[in-house]
């Protein structure tokens, strides 16, 4: 390890003396974790938004761009080792129950001791009765892949419950791999099944009153921003049958309730039953389990709350983020808007709440690490930075031009001044040489008709009135400031 870091902090000192980008692959590191081969890091994301259904999302696929960036270019994933599903158009990769049960089983197969993988669900959150008295609450938490139907039988057979995730991501977790499970749907509060959870109203500090349902707190967002409106809840309602059943085991869940994996019920867990301290696992959900979580339109991009929370938190931070404060800074976030939901982090252990997110435990006195932790700050700071700068400039420039159009304005306003004063000095000259004119023409009218014999005198007193008429209409212009009389013209 010593050896490893000497090297690296050979390539960092070199990067900060030239111009030269670091490599890509030169270092991924959080806390004291140093990875030097990014192959060992695994990742499935599944983004749907049901196109063409009757409940149809839109920032579900954009979620899984945003979690693909962040793990390449700042978490040391391959892009090899990267699995995306998604109902794109043209996409080969379907999100259907078999497509994802096999990306699941690929991503634990694939790993192994020290290894790391990661999984991600942005769609529909539901729930089903709970058959096996495993829940407190009666009712399982699901995942609602692309082919999940309108009717019982589909339920049953393609639906993913928190019983299958649990089994997968914990029990069959190679010992000594660690896995990070982000969850944007509705009902996922436990859908993990993970024993310790930060977020319920523990006494960390980050209590919350409770929370209003989704119908309550989007009627009073209509009324106070209408632009908010096309805000959706992740959530697939289920059928009329099994609407019912859940119905029915609300009554009896306190009866029911043989044993159960959800941190609810952790006083009714036997010491035997807890988690092997090996199994280091850790979810992030959107929302409790009786909560939903919104599809909604922030900084001009289609998304989900939780995840714009969670990836603004982590920016923001350097991407160096432990697990407790990111929860807060992730609530922080949430507050007013998307107050409906209430974000948590679960895991086997409690002690793993210290740990950073996609790493391990802080060191302080580690200054490697410390070293690229600041180097992200830095970055982050030079952004932000960045962006206040280009405002700036936009708004000198909005000034500038404001400026220049008034300029033009008052220009405009002194040339209009300009020729009112030209014309009233000018008036009373042209008005006298459009008299003289007039006169001069009327005359010559009268001397044109006098020597023709047979002329009757009415024929020239018709004439002469017809171009009296004819000069009154062009007396107005020949008071215009361009117009220069001429007897001929007239």
């Amino acid at each position: 390890l010593v050896t490893t870091k000497l090297a690296m902090s050979a390539k960092l000192k070199q990067h900060l003396t030239s111009s030269t980008p670091l490599p890509s692959d030169a270092y991924t590191t959080r806390g004291t974790h140093v990875t030097r081969n990014p192959a060992n890091k695994f990742a499935v994301l599944v983004g749907i938004n049901y196109h063409g259904t009757r409940n149809p999302l839109e920032g579900c696929i954009n979620d899984v761009k945003s979690h693909y960036r962040t793990l390449t270019e700042h978490f040391g994933f391959a892009k090899q080792n990267i699995r995306v599903l998604t109902d794109h158009r043209g996409s080969t990769s379907l999100p259907t129950s078999k497509n994802i049960k096999e990306a699941i089983d690929w991503l634990i197969s694939s790993c192994k001791d020290g290894d790391l993988i990661f999984f991600s669900f942005s769609g529909h959150g539901s729930q089903m009765a709970c058959t096996d008295g495993s829940e407190a609450d009666g009712k399982d938490e699901i995942l609602c892949p692309l082919d999940l139907g309108n009717d019982p039988a589909s339920w049953r057979a393609n639906a993913i419950s928190d019983n299958h995730l649990n089994q997968k991501f914990h029990d069959e977790l190679p010992v000594g791999a660690r896995c990070v499970l982000v969850f944007d749907c509705c009902h996922s509060g436990t859908i993990a099944d993970l024993p310790f959870s930060r977020g319920l109203g523990d006494s960390d500090g980050m209590a919350r009153r409770p929370s209003r349902s989704f119908s309550q707190t989007f009627e009073a967002r209509e009324e106070a921003a209408p632009e908010d409106v096309p805000d959706k809840p992740r959530y697939l309602t289920p059928p009329p049958e099994m609407a019912a059943e859940i119905a029915a085991v609300d009554k009896a869940a306190a009866a029911n309730v043989t044993r159960s994996r959800g941190f609810a019920s952790l006083a009714l867990r036997d010491a035997g039953d807890a988690m092997p301290p090996s199994k280091d696992v850790w979810a992030i959900s959107a929302c409790m389990d009786n909560q939903f979580a919104i599809d909604a339109t922030i900084d001009g991009k289609r998304q989900g709350a939780m995840t714009w929370a969670l990836l603004q938190a982590l920016k923001e931070n350097g991407w160096e983020l432990q697990y407790t404060p990111l929860l807060k800074s992730m609530r922080s976030r949430m507050k007013g808007r998307f107050e409906s939901q209430n974000p948590q982090i679960s895991t086997t252990r409690d002690e793993l709440f210290e740990h950073f997110y996609l790493g391990t435990q802080e060191t302080a006195d580690d200054p490697f690490a410390q070293a690229i932790r600041t180097l992200g700050k830095l970055k982050v700071e030079s952004e932000a930075q960045n962006l206040k700068l280009q405002k700036e400039c936009c708004e000198l420039k909005e000034e500038k031009d404001s400026l220049l159009e008034k300029n033009k304005q008052q220009q405009f306003e002194r040339q209009v001044l300009e020729s009112l004063r030209d014309l009233q000095v000018s008036a009373p000259v042209r008005r006298r040489d459009w008299e003289s004119a007039q006169f001069e023409v009327l005359g010559g009218i009268s001397a044109l008709a006098a020597p023709l014999a047979g002329v009757p005198e009415e024929a020239v007193d018709q004439t002469r009135a017809l171009v009296e008429i004819g000069l009154l209409g062009l007396r107005t212009k020949a008071l215009a400031p361009q117009w220069k009389p001429d007897s001929r013209q007239c």
